[in-house]
């Protein structure tokens, strides 16, 4: 059986949660290595890192039912970013790293399918964020 994007983000948000539980931890770590220069942003209190993996995620739900609108929201989240000193590669760097963590624990038969989705889903964040800088 054939599932609709929504299915396979939402069965790859179930198996990522069976997994690791909530993946903020280990997205925050990857990043913070991938991008030494968040390190100002980095703080004890991880209230705005679950926030903004929530947001992202909601994000990518969008994404999976209206494309057109959730590369708007982002767009939108992009000059936001640029405006307290984010650069472009910085900000896709967030989605590239969701990506890979979440992947890397996807299995069964929609492996594949759910894998090409979250990949294709982060291309299409990445050329909208940039065409907003």
């Amino acid at each position: 059986m054939k599932l609709n994007n929504s299915d396979l983000l939402n069965l790859s948000l179930e198996q990522i949660a069976s997994a690791i539980g909530d993946p903020t931890e280990p997205v925050f770590t990857l990043l913070y290595q991938r991008h030494p220069e968040l390190a100002a942003f980095s703080r004890e209190d991880t209230s705005w890192q679950h926030y903004m993996i929530q947001e992202i995620l909601q994000n990518l739900m969008e994404m999976a039912e209206n494309p057109d609108t959730a590369l708007a929201i982002i767009r939108d989240m992009t000059l936001h970013h640029q405006m307290i000193g984010l650069e472009a590669d910085t900000f896709k760097g967030m989605y590239r790293t969701l990506h890979d963590v979440v992947v890397q624990h996807l299995s069964g038969p929609h492996r594949e399918d759910m894998t090409a989705l979250w990949e294709d889903s982060v291309q299409r964040i990445c050329r909208s964020v940039d065409s907003a800088f």
